[in-house]
């Protein structure tokens, strides 16, 4: 078995593992971020079946951008949609216009940055309020972690990129194992404060 028959197994196990988090979290506050989370695999790998092509950069960005209305929730969503609305024609903008390749590989990993941020305000918020430490957070916190570094080590170019998809895609597999059993409620470990 070949690296390149390794990396194929792991993509597709990866957006298998990453249903789970959608199944499990059914009917809570993230079962849209986790839906949001696992579409671009899926989406990816189905035009690529089809079409026999790869689709392009935009259908992730698109799918990471609707992260932040499903982690928002309604009220805060209503009040700030015209701001979110101008926020991804920009995105969209950036991405037709400016034949940049490396700026528009950047956005994802800005719209991803901010994701982490208002993780690690709900997380603060939830800290205050409960006088407890859910660990679910500090995982999602991670996991965002290691998307925002996995993009800019893409950008810079450090490493080679099949050993590094490997790693980082076990990585996710295994976060994506920890969201396929335990929720924002069920965290698997809680502290008090």
């Amino acid at each position: 078995m070949n690296v390149l028959n390794i990396s194929q197994i792991l993509f597709y196990f990866s957006w298998i593992i990453w249903i789970g988090p959608i199944i499990r979290n059914y009917k809570n506050q993230f079962f849209l971020f986790f839906v949001f989370v696992a579409m671009p695999d899926l989406v990816n790998a189905f035009v690529f079946w089809v079409v026999n092509t790869s689709p392009t950069l935009i259908v992730s960005i698109t799918f990471v951008f609707l992260q932040i209305p499903a982690l928002l929730g309604k009220q805060i969503l209503m009040k700030y949609l015209k701001s979110l609305i101008f926020f991804y024609v920009s995105i969209l903008v950036i991405y037709f216009v400016v034949d940049i390749h490396m700026l528009n590989f950047a956005i994802s990993p800005l719209i991803n940055l901010f994701i982490f941020l208002i993780i690690l305000k709900k997380f603060a918020v939830d800290n205050v309020e409960s006088e407890r430490v859910n660990i679910f957070y500090i995982v999602l916190l991670f996991y965002k972690l290691t998307i925002i570094f996995k993009f800019f080590v893409m950008i810079i170019g450090t490493v080679d990129a099949t050993p590094f998809f490997i790693v980082t895609t076990i990585i996710q597999i295994i976060f994506g194992l920890y969201f396929s059993i335990f929720t924002e409620d069920k965290p698997g470990y809680v502290f008090k404060l």
